[in-house]
């Protein structure tokens, strides 16, 4: 498993983000995962996402043309009470990963090591799940 710090949310929020070397796919563990590990097994604990701490987070509904319908792999469906963009992904070791999909900020504090230029932006509106 590789991951990764990235700062989510506004305000930001420092998170492990489960990178998928087969894929564009980025995964964070969220407060409603079960049975979901709380370290990367080499000391980094996980902060768990919640759409309600972020200004700017916003679910993805089926409706919405970010709902990956066609991303090779996942299966996505749409849970008929809310209509949300629910995915479960297998791998090739069966392990799996499952949830909903959602959209937030996330921001860059540094470029090749040095404090971003002010003209640079520094956050950009990223889907996840």
């Amino acid at each position: 498993m590789y991951t990764t710090t990235v700062k989510l949310g506004s305000p930001p929020r420092e998170y492990i983000v489960l990178i998928d070397t087969g894929s564009d796919l980025l995964w964070v563990s969220c407060n409603h995962c079960d049975n979901c590990p709380r370290s990367n097994g080499v000391g980094f604990k996980f902060n768990f996402f919640d759409t309600i701490d972020s200004s700017t987070a916003a679910m993805i509904y089926c409706s919405d043309r970010l709902c990956p319908f066609g991303v090779q792999g996942v299966d996505v469906r749409c849970l008929p009470s809310v209509k949300q963009c629910t995915y479960t992904y297998g791998y090739q070791d069966n392990s799996t990963t499952s949830g909903v999909y959602v959209t937030d900020e996330m921001h860059f504090d540094m470029i090749l090591g040095q404090p971003s230029p002010s003209s640079v932006n520094s956050s950009a509106t990223v889907s996840f799940g």
